[in-house]
């Protein structure tokens, strides 16, 4: 069983505070965020703040090229079908799966009661991301036949009695294309 560490005994909150003051400072000034937690009670080193900071700086960096990846691959690939939507569900559910089977969930500290809390909002998330998975996919598969109709009415118009002056309204007016 690891070693609980020092910044693991501190309530939520303050340690919202912590990461709030981290992020506003630049993950700088940790002489004036142990100045502040010792007004508050909160007796925590500079070495344990700093090696806080910066594994929170680095999940803030990943977080952030994550989603500066994923616009730009948005933008580029056009995800009208929202498969990288579906994808990340999944990869969300998954996550949940892996931290319930494998106990890397650090329920350490808590009472019976919280860890049993913290569970029970584990297990109620899973149906909301598979409802929300579900709504997905209908999109994507609304999506995809939407595009069939498109390439239909464009090519067999003529074909089914429309001229084009006709088409070309259905082509600007109902989707939107020029």
């Amino acid at each position: 069983m690891p070693i609980p560490k020092a910044i693991d005994s501190i309530p939520s909150e303050v340690r919202a505070k912590i990461d709030h003051w981290l992020h506003s400072h630049g993950y700088a000034d940790y002489d004036g965020l142990v100045e502040m937690l010792a007004s508050q009670g909160y007796e925590l080193s500079r070495t344990v703040l700093g090696r806080y900071g910066k594994g929170l700086k680095e999940k803030t960096e990943k977080i952030r090229q994550a989603t500066q990846m994923t616009t730009e691959l948005l933008a580029a690939l056009g995800d009208d079908a929202n498969n990288l939507g579906l994808a990340s569900v999944a990869m969300a559910q998954q996550s949940i799966f892996d931290a319930l089977a494998n106990s890397e969930l650090n329920l350490e500290g808590m009472s019976e009661r919280e860890r049993t809390s913290v569970l029970l909002k584990l297990y109620r998330v899973l149906p909301s991301l598979s409802a929300g998975f579900a709504r997905q996919d209908k999109r994507r598969v609304e999506v995809v036949q939407l595009e069939r109709m498109k390439e239909e009415v464009t090519k067999g118009g003529n074909k089914n009695g429309l001229d084009l002056k006709t088409l070309e309204v259905i082509r600007r007016e109902l989707y939107g294309l020029d």
